[in-house]
């Protein structure tokens, strides 16, 4: 039995270790990384930190309201990636786009959007967890 116990433990360290390291990495790399729900709106669950610096809002800003990352989309494309985002949902797809957007300060930016679907066993697409 106390074998088992200490087993646990061991794993439940490992996979914290394992969890900082995917954290660490994450938040270093030069990208904005976010997972999402597979519905129709796209909802957030997570959002790495270097949104802030593209858009200058930190993170839980997008996180409480699901429509702030379209209000950041350049007007002359909010149509088209609204567009995409629903054509690519309805069709399983994964999203690959390339549009404009606007940060808190007025600068403008070119972002490349570019997703992967994640899969269970059965090949069902599968809502990661935060």
């Amino acid at each position: 039995m106390r074998s088992d116990v200490e087993d646990i433990a061991r794993l439940r360290a490992a996979l914290a270790d394992s969890e900082r390291r995917y954290c660490t990495l994450v938040e270093h790399l030069p990208v904005v990384t976010y997972t999402s729900a597979f519905d129709a709106d796209g909802t957030l669950i997570s959002l790495s930190p270097q949104v802030e610096g593209l858009l200058g809002r930190p993170p839980a800003a997008f996180l409480l309201d699901d429509d702030l990352w379209h209000a950041h989309v350049h007007p002359g494309d909010v149509e088209r990636v609204i567009a995409e985002t629903a054509r690519v949902f309805h069709q399983d797809e994964e999203f690959d786009c390339e549009y404009r957007v606007v940060a808190l300060d007025g600068t403008e930016r070119v972002v490349w959007e570019r997703d992967a679907i994640v899969r269970d066993e059965s090949g069902s697409r599968s809502t990661p967890r935060a």
